[in-house]
C-alpha cells in the first residue's frame, strides 16, 4: 500500500462522480505550498502521540528531514505547536472521559485503513490521522472514533462526511468483518457508536464532530 489509493477518501469527488477518477488520472498530483506545510503538522501530531508528549517538546526544531515533499524538513515554530497542541489536548479529553466508561482505550496514530478489501477492492484504502478505540471488560470493540487534522483554512464540515465514514469503516472492519479476507457478513451486535471529528485550528470552530450509530 505504497503511495496514494486510486480511491482515496480523502477524495471527496469520486464518490459522487466515479468517472472523475478516470478524468484526473491524466494529471499529476502536485502538492502545493499549503498541502506541503500541512505535512510538516501531520508530522509533529504523528511524532507527539508515538511519544506521548507535548508539541512543544519539539520547539524550534526541524523535523522531517529529507522528506520528499519538503527535503528540508519543517521548522516547528510557536504558530504549529499550538495548532497541534489544540489537537492534542482533544485527544487527551476524549481519552479521559472514554476511560471513565471503558477499561481500556487506545490511540493509534496514522493509521493504514482498508475500505476497500471488504468489497474485494486494492485500490480504496487511506490512512487515518487518529483512531481512538475503546474496549469493553471482555476485550470487546465498543467505541470508534475517527478524527481528521486539518491544517488549512478552507472550512471542512464533519457532517456525513465521506471521507470520515470510509476511515470509520476501515477502523471498525477487523471487528464486525468475518471469515480471513474480513469481508461480508458484517457484525451489527459490537460497536453500537462512532464519532467522526474534525480539528481545524484556523477555522473559526476548530473541533466539531458528529456521533453516529455504526450501522450507517
Amino acid at each position: 500500500m505504497a503511495g496514494h489509493a486510486r480511491l482515496g477518501p480523502s477524495n471527496h469527488r469520486w464518490p459522487h462522480c466515479p468517472g472523475s477518477v478516470r478524468e484526473e488520472a491524466a494529471y499529476h498530483d502536485v502538492a502545493g505550498a499549503a498541502a506541503i506545510d500541512g505535512t510538516g503538522s501531520h508530522l509533529l501530531l504523528e511524532m507527539c502521540l508515538e511519544n506521548s508528549v507535548p508539541a512543544i517538546a519539539y520547539d524550534q526544531q526541524i523535523i522531517g528531514a529529507n522528506h520528499h515533499d519538503n527535503p528540508n524538513g519543517w521548522l516547528v515554530d510557536v504558530d504549529r505547536i499550538d495548532r497541534v497542541q489544540l489537537c492534542l489536548d482533544y485527544v487527551h479529553r476524549r481519552v479521559t472521559f472514554l476511560k471513565e466508561t471503558y477499561p481500556d482505550v487506545e490511540v493509534i496514530a496514522e493509521r493504514k485503513v482498508d475500505i476497500g478489501g471488504a468489497f474485494g477492492r486494492d485500490d480504496w484504502w487511506g490512512t487515518c490521522d487518529i483512531t481512538i478505540i475503546a474496549k469493553d471488560e471482555g476485550g470487546a470493540v465498543r467505541f470508534v472514533e475517527a478524527c481528521d487534522y486539518k491544517d488549512g483554512r478552507m472550512w471542512v464540515g464533519e457532517t456525513d462526511n465521506s471521507q470520515l465514514m470510509a476511515y470509520n469503516f476501515g477502523a471498525m472492519r477487523p471487528y464486525i468483518a468475518s471469515g480471513p479476507d474480513l469481508v461480508r457478513p458484517f457484525r451489527s451486535d459490537t460497536i453500537p457508536q462512532v464519532r467522526m471529528s474534525i480539528v481545524q485550528p484556523k477555522t473559526s470552530k476548530p473541533i466539531r464532530y458528529q456521533d453516529v450509530s455504526a450501522s450507517y
